[in-house]
Parts: C-alpha cells; structure tokens; sequence
C-alpha cells in the first residue's frame, strides 16, 4: 500500500483540504470580494460621466444597464412613468408611447451635456414599427401601414421632386409636427398644420425668408 501524501488517503486529505481553502475564499470574496470586484468593474467599463439630471445614479450602473443587454428601455420607463412634467405637456406628451429611448437620449456625454439629442428620423421609425395590426391583410391598419412603408420605400424619387421640401428627410416628413408642436405655432394655424411644407427639424427659422 503506498503510503504519504500522494497515497489514497493523502490524496483524499488534500482534497478537503483544497475544499476547504476554496471555501474560505469563496467567504471572503462574498463579504469583501465582490463589491470591490463590482466597483473595479463599473470603473472599467464607464465611458465617462453622467449628466447632471442623472449625476445620483453614476455608481449604480444596475439603474439603466442590464448584464449582456446593455441599456434597458424599460429601466428608463419604470423611473420616468409617472413623470407629469415629461407625459402631460403637449410637446413631449409622445413619450406616453415611445418604448425605445437610446436613439434620442445619450448618456455619457459629461455633466454640462444635457442628455437629449431629437432624432426626427428615429422617432419616425420608431412610430412605424408600433403601428398598430389588425392582421387583415386588407385592414385598415395594414394598408396604413403599407402605404407608409411603400412611401418611404420610393423616397427617392420624391425627394428630387420641387414639391418636397429639401430639408426634410423622407421619414420626418411623415410625422405630424402638430402633435408636438402646436403650441410654437406663430402663424396661430392660419397656415394649416402642414409644418414640413416649409420646415425643417434642425431650426424653426428660415433662412431664406429673413
């Protein structure tokens, strides 16, 4: 019978003598371990700070990111749900059906940075693909649909045409800028709400007519 450390018997005591030490840092690394390990983690990967809005939440990365997935929309959703100021004023009432926010919304931009980047063409997107369904083929709403996504599928043509307006993208000129801007008409409607006739979405101004 061999006899020592490497024998049947001394293998198996250092066996549970390894457990055991694996054990003891397993320990360790639960109590003092891992929030150092999370911290040093959060400082690796955080691509700089927050804006002011959002300052409280620069050590808690859990607030908008999920492991794997990265920013969470719903994250953003369940904190702003009940924000009267965001969902009750008329120009960003919207926000009641948006639910992907990262396409406007940037963090990481530094504290004087407001987090806010108005992506028309995003919005536009985002609106068609929540259009409503009715799974009929000749319904209603998929013939709404349709005829938006076959629109924008033959914009270039319509953007070369003098009776498009050149400033707008073909998805902005879907969208009904009454809905978030009537209350900055200063032609008090007398113009209609056919905005994009003459605007734009980067400036109100026109240059051409100061």
């Amino acid at each position: 019978m061999k006899t020592g450390w490497w024998s049947t018997g001394g293998l198996r005591s250092v066996g549970f003598t390894l457990l055991a030490l694996l054990g003891g840092l397993g320990l360790v690394y639960t109590s003092v371990g891992a929030p150092m390990a999370a911290n040093t983690w959060q400082r690796l990967v955080n691509p700089g700070e927050l804006s002011v809005v959002h300052a409280s939440l620069e050590q808690n990365c859990a607030s908008c990111h999920t492991p794997v997935m990265g920013v969470d929309a719903t994250k953003c959703i369940l904190c702003h749900a009940n924000e009267e100021s965001l969902l009750q004023r008329q120009p960003t009432a919207f926000h009641a059906d948006v639910r992907e926010c990262r396409s406007c919304h940037l963090e990481h931009q530094g504290h004087v940075r407001k987090p806010t980047n108005m992506d028309h063409r995003a919005l536009a997107k985002i609106g068609l693909s929540t259009l409503p369904s009715d799974g009929d083929s000749l319904g209603e709403a998929e013939m709404v649909r349709w005829n938006l996504m076959n629109w924008l599928e033959h914009s270039e043509v319509l953007v070369a045409s003098p009776l498009n307006n050149p400033g707008l993208a073909p998805e902005e000129a879907i969208l009904n800028c009454a809905t978030c801007h009537k209350n900055d008409d200063r032609h008090f409607e007398l113009l209609g709400q056919d905005c994009a006739a003459c605007h734009a979405t980067q400036a109100w101004t026109l240059p051409e007519f100061q």
